[in-house]
């Protein structure tokens, strides 16, 4: 009923081993991920340079043979989503499309799918450019409120209007 091997019930438990040192993604792991990178920065290149490409293009990137981890596929992920119009999708390989890839492993493997969608990235250009040109400061209009017929007019009565000397004001009243 209890295991003495798993820290607990379930061998959920603290098993005495610290793993904070321990890295996330292993060398080989890094290595695959780089190379997926750069297989899509390159095809990425070519298809935006590409000016016949008006419709969404899906391409299938990357084999089962090129297993990305979790982690590798989340900055994978990330690192796709980054580039204006771009996705990529995992989508699991049925037995006959591992038998065709030469793949014997029994646990899940994943073919890597990469869209592009033109109007995304247009849409996503466009958006950028404008937010990084300044909006354009509106000049406030300064009008001279001296050449108005009714100010001509109080300044006509004001000027007719003799002043009062300061020893004729009384306060007191």
């Amino acid at each position: 009923m209890f295991s003495f091997y798993g820290g607990g019930y379930g061998g959920y438990g603290d098993d005495g081993f610290d793993r904070s040192t321990f890295r996330e993604k292993s060398g080989a792991a890094q290595r695959r991920e780089d190379a997926a990178i750069a297989a899509f920065d390159k095809h990425a290149k070519a298809t935006e340079a590409d000016a016949a490409v008006k419709a969404k293009v899906t391409v299938e990137l990357l084999k089962p043979s090129t297993h990305l981890t979790q982690p590798c596929w989340t900055a994978f992920n990330k690192h796709v989503k980054a580039r204006a119009g771009w996705t990529a999708k995992r989508r699991v390989a049925t037995n006959e499309e591992k038998r065709a890839s030469g793949e014997t492993r029994q646990g899940k493997c994943y073919f890597v799918d990469v869209t592009f969608d033109p109007k995304k990235a247009e849409k996503a250009r466009k958006a950028a450019a404008a937010e990084a040109a300044p909006p354009a400061k509106k000049q406030k209009l300064i009008t001279d409120c001296t050449n108005t017929p009714a100010a001509a007019a109080a300044a006509a009565k004001a000027s007719s209007e003799p002043l009062a000397p300061a020893e004729a004001v009384d306060f007191a009243a």
